[in-house]
């Protein structure tokens, strides 16, 4: 059971969002940004285009996670954000997952031309964009 905006998701319908995630990335353009030296870096997305940065972390001693999805405009000038955070661990690449998906949820509303969704998760980006290619436990499977 995953608990959203305190509601119950049913098992079916969290499946039937997983499966169409791919079609929702199909529109967005999803990046990894580590450099060279493995830190993070934030690119300025083209004029016109607001950038989505998510991110989340994994408290094993508090027992919580936790995730954040900020918004920014082309000169890094601060439009929104939205975040969450549970009780229970998770595994960092999932709680990175729902990140994206919540961030998707979220943005999914907003009148915005072109956004460019960014995560720091090669494993995550690896199932959205090749999700038939994809063996891990976040695989949606063929």
């Amino acid at each position: 059971m995953i608990v959203w905006k305190s509601k119950d998701v049913p098992a079916n319908a969290l499946l039937h969002d997983w499966n169409y995630a791919p079609r929702l990335f199909a529109r967005l353009h999803v990046v990894y940004t580590n450099g060279a030296d493995g830190r993070s870096q934030w690119i300025q997305p083209p004029k016109g285009t607001l950038k989505c940065n998510t991110n989340a972390a994994v408290f094993q001693k508090a027992n919580m996670t936790t995730w954040v999805a900020m918004l920014r405009d082309s000169i890094g000038s601060f439009v929104g954000c939205c975040f969450g955070f549970g009780d229970g661990c998770m595994k960092a690449n999932m709680v990175e997952a729902l990140a994206v998906r919540e961030a998707s949820s979220w943005l999914k509303d907003k009148i915005i031309a072109a956004i460019i969704m960014e995560t720091n998760c090669p494993t995550v980006i690896e199932a959205c964009t090749n999700p038939a290619e994809d063996d891990s436990e976040m695989g949606i499977g063929s």
